[in-house]
């Protein structure tokens, strides 16, 4: 997951940074994180909620597609079930790849996204 975020480069300086330092020795989750923070100068504190909050988030995935306007649209729905000890719970990143497919099978470029929100 890490790695999806980050990318190769900044991946691969993060793993070249955690064996210079950790290497042979017991390291925490957030030794880590934090190679890979100070490799790419991104904040990951957001992934530690993988380790220390409770239960699994269900992704739910929606879509509509408006050809006259040459517009698709995905929304993404993300519970975490409550548990005895949390119950109301944070949203956790999680990386999302996905692809567009055409009229004959092929795949459909696309600019980016936008309008991404968090409700």
């Amino acid at each position: 997951m890490i790695r999806t975020i980050l990318g190769a480069e900044a991946f691969r300086a993060g793993m070249d940074l955690y064996f210079e330092r950790h290497d042979g020795e017991a390291a925490t989750i957030e030794d880590f994180i934090k190679v890979f923070e100070e490799a790419s100068g991104r904040d990951l504190s957001q992934f530690a909620l993988w380790y220390h909050q409770a239960g699994t988030p269900n992704l739910t995935v929606s879509s509509t597609h408006n050809p006259a306007a040459r517009e698709f649209t995905l929304e993404i729905e993300q519970p975490v079930p409550p548990t005895p000890s949390e119950s109301r719970k944070r949203l956790m990143h999680t990386p999302l790849a996905f692809g567009l497919i055409g009229a004959g099978g092929k795949p459909v470029c696309y600019s980016g996204v936008e309008g991404a929100s968090v409700e």
